[in-house]
């Protein structure tokens, strides 16, 4: 019998350690601010109650610590959502900082495991939702994932500071980490958002021709009938907007819309002129994460309307990605929760579409019946257009705009009475003797046809059925045009989201469950928001943002700054010519 031939022992190479080491512990101003952000946002104690920790667990990991260790995290410059980076800044607290957070057992070596468990405890109490009511003040509170990033993403912003501001609306891809599987079919879309053709969008990329192609295996079809390519079950095809740089092209995701902080239209005679209330910090009030190629107007309406409802959204800044939304969607919402809009009316949006009584709706505006038919569909200026022509374009829709009719009163129900531009004074003709009684310098001569008895009849009434493109500036005025020039500043809040603060994109997480990516997002968005605010003051010179705030008595423990303790502006009140 032949002797077994002995073989080489093979040691395998042993698997790479995970540092769990900080590089640098969080300074004491970066203490203090995280824990009393974490305070203000008012989610530890609704999370403490629903989990119910047994003493001992607690001890090793306390709610409140790991909302601050992700706090922390966020507030850092590119920094990324992955769990090591909560336990590298755990394994850096002190043990004085570990009792301050009701966590005196927090082990090194198992901390890992501890995060990891505790983060999926959060994430399924908040997907699930609950209603909390505080044993001390009886506050009932409906708690859920929605509640957890508005309450962290707003903890940072002082009370009063950006009360009545306008908000800034967009989208932006947010590309998911899961693995696609080669072969198969093209990725097609298959969302119902809808995107502008490709003469209509800004950046001026073709948005459709362009799109590259890709293969990838279709792993299943999710509840909501769409193709699922990677592990990421919540991801989805969307279409990535175009760029200077770079074509559109398909990606699988989700989609992260913005809404951002601007000074709000102050006051304005709807088309010369416009005038911007108190300058605020263009922080992030509003944010929804959605599955790539979700209709965007449904992610993003009842966001809008909750910030409204706190008196931080007075005005809505919309592109066509967004405006193309039917009325009942959007618009319509918008008008009956007494939100403005500012948006972007695109190409098939324009010109005549319908009429009210004797008026007629050009640009979804209600225009009088005299307007001549060779203003009924204006050109915008080309994007590439000179001063001289841009401006030869804004000059005639000043002057369509003087036959626009007036509101004349506003009913609850919604509904809008409107007058003529003839019996304001704004036009005037021979034709009806009375209008040349009282016309003034700006009013518009107007040659009416010759079966023109009477310049109306009398006051229309519509509902937003009819108006849901109604703007408070006059779509294509100079007017409009100072209004809508505010709606860049999400575009660098975009920006700063991808690169330049933090890049969200497949790099950014690891995480493949949606709440638990919209539990590290609300704490990225909170650190902009901080590291936004406090360059805004200090642009203004209003000192150390970080000083205590003097109001003639002493500061109550744990007060929060206020915007009232800050030097304001006074601002105009506005009217409705």
């Amino acid at each position: 019998m032949a002797a077994p031939v002995r073989r080489p022992n093979r040691t395998l190479p042993r698997q790479q350690r995970i540092d769990l080491q900080a590089s640098r512990a969080p300074t004491n101003r970066e203490w203090r601010d995280a824990v009393a952000d974490i305070a203000a946002s008012g989610v530890v104690g609704p999370l403490e109650r629903r989990l119910n920790l047994q003493h001992r667990t607690s001890r090793r990991l306390s709610v409140a610590g790991l909302v601050v260790a992700m706090s922390l995290v966020g507030y850092g410059a590119n920094h990324r959502a992955l769990i090591v980076q909560i336990v590298r800044l755990l394994n850096s607290f002190t043990p004085r900082r570990l009792n301050d957070l009701a966590m005196p057992d927090w082990s090194d070596a198992a901390g890992y495991d501890l995060v990891q468990r505790r983060l999926t405890q959060f994430a399924d109490a908040l997907e699930d939702g609950w209603t909390d009511i505080d044993p001390e003040t009886g506050e009932i509170v409906d708690c859920g994932i929605d509640w957890y990033v508005r309450s962290v993403q707003r903890s940072t912003i002082p009370v009063g500071l950006i009360e009545g501001a306008a908000l800034a609306v967009d989208g932006t891809d947010m590309e998911s980490c899961g693995q696609f599987h080669s072969g198969g079919t093209e990725i097609a879309y298959d969302g119902e958002a809808e995107y502008p053709n490709d003469d209509e969008t800004e950046t001026g990329g073709s948005e459709k021709a362009s799109v590259k192609k890709r293969r990838a295996k279709v792993l299943g079809i999710g509840p909501d009938g769409r193709k699922i390519y990677t592990r990421d079950a919540d991801a989805r095809a969307g279409h990535r907007t175009a760029t200077n740089t770079r074509p559109t092209k398909l990606y699988v995701g989700r989609e992260l819309h913005l809404g951002v902080a601007v000074s709000a239209l102050d006051h304005t005679d709807r088309v010369s002129y416009a005038n911007l209330g108190r300058p605020v910090p263009q922080v992030v009030v509003t944010s929804s994460l959605v599955p790539a190629g979700t209709h965007r107007a449904k992610a993003v309406v009842d966001g809008l309307i909750e910030a409204h409802q706190s008196n931080l959204c007075s005005e809505v800044l919309v592109d066509g990605g967004y405006s193309l939304s039917k009325p009942e969607y959007f618009h319509q919402r918008l008008h009956q929760a007494g939100i403005d809009q500012t948006i972007r009316i695109l190409t098939h949006q324009r010109g005549p579409h319908g009429s009210i009584g004797d008026a007629v709706l050009v640009d979804g505006q209600p225009f009088s019946g005299h307007l001549p038919t060779g203003e009924h569909q204006l050109d915008m200026p080309g994007r590439n257009a000179d001063d001289a022509t841009r401006q030869a374009c804004v000059e005639k829709f000043n002057e369509r705009a003087k036959l626009r009719y007036t509101v004349h009163t506003r009913k609850a129900d919604g509904t809008v009475r409107y007058k003529c531009p003839f019996c304001v004074g704004r036009a005037h003709s021979p034709k009806f003797p009375k209008t040349m009684k009282s016309r003034n310098k700006k009013s518009r001569l107007v040659q009416p046809g010759k079966t023109a008895k009477t310049c109306c009849n009398g006051i229309v009434t519509a509902d937003t059925d009819a108006t849901f493109l109604d703007q408070k500036a006059i779509f294509g005025t100079t007017a409009w045009w100072k209004a809508w020039g505010r709606r860049n500043i999400v575009e660098s809040a975009n920006a700063a989201f991808h690169g330049e603060y933090v890049d969200i994109g497949r790099n950014y997480t690891r995480f493949l469950k949606t709440a638990k990516i919209k539990m590290f997002l609300a704490h990225t968005i909170a650190g902009y928001n901080r590291r936004t605010i406090n360059q805004w003051l200090r642009l203004r010179e209003l000192g150390d943002p970080q000083a205590p705030a003097k109001v003639g008595r002493k500061a109550r423990k744990g007060r929060r700054r206020r915007h009232e303790d800050l030097p304001t502006a006074k601002t105009d009140t506005n009217t409705d010519p």
